[in-house]
């Protein structure tokens, strides 16, 4: 009996350690499942935020070509809108170079019909004109010769009039440049710089007298008569 109890135990206890080898495989299995399991589990998740970024990236790309396909219309319609206006301003010019040749041709014809007008007009008055006056050549000499009389007696009467003031030399200077004269209210015969300095003994209310000017810091009597305004002159510091 001891023998067949001995035998049972052993029996039993081979039979435990195989059970216990068992439980332990399925335990390793079960927790080689389980970190599988969270892997897997990881992973998907990585997956799902990659769909997220590439479904955004694919409704950018949509907005994209939605903006793309809009500008590609628009450009159209621009390419379209200039076309249509060159087609007008080819329109335009021509319209314009015809007007302009109706225009020219107006203005010659009524140049011409002017200029034959002009011509009969004209030809009628050199007509009548030599039949009223024969000699109209030597009228006018005579009237300007009458006029030019007249402006040299209102001159010389004018110098007439002017009291010509006889004083002691005394040295002047022009305070701008000025121009001379050949008398008073005369003709102009030149133009003395600023400070251009000369003598005199005779003078009117708005007139002097040249008597004598320097050349080179050296004074000489001036070989014909020359005035100056009064205004354009200053008398030197003795």
């Amino acid at each position: 009996m001891k023998y067949i109890a001995i035998l049972l135990i052993m029996a039993f206890s081979t039979i435990n350690a195989d059970e216990i080898q068992r439980i332990e495989s399925i335990v390793k299995d079960i927790s080689k499942l389980r970190s599988d399991y969270v892997k897997c589990q990881d992973e998907l998740d990585l997956c799902s935020l990659k769909l997220k970024d590439e479904t955004q990236k694919n409704i950018i790309l949509q907005d994209e070509l939605k903006l793309y396909s809009n500008f590609s219309k628009k450009e159209k319609e621009f390419r379209n809108e200039i076309d249509s206006l060159k087609k007008r301003l080819k329109e335009a010019t021509k319209a314009l170079k015809t007007k302009e040749i109706e225009n020219k041709n107006l203005l010659l014809s009524m140049n011409e019909n002017n200029i034959s007008s002009e011509n009969s007009n004209n030809c009628f008055k050199i007509q009548t004109n030599e039949d009223e006056n024969k000699f109209p050549d030597l009228e006018m000499k005579e009237k300007y010769k009458q006029e030019k009389q007249k402006n040299v007696k209102m001159q010389t009467a004018q110098k007439k009039d002017a009291k010509i003031i006889v004083f002691t030399p005394s040295a002047f200077r022009l305070n701008k440049d000025a121009d001379i004269y050949d008398a008073i209210d005369g003709n102009k015969i030149g133009k003395w710089e600023k400070r251009t300095s000369f003598t005199s003994n005779q003078k009117t209310d708005s007139w002097v007298k040249v008597t004598g000017y320097f050349i080179d810091k050296v004074w000489g009597p001036s070989k014909k008569e020359i005035w100056v305004k009064a205004s354009d002159v200053m008398q030197r510091d003795k």
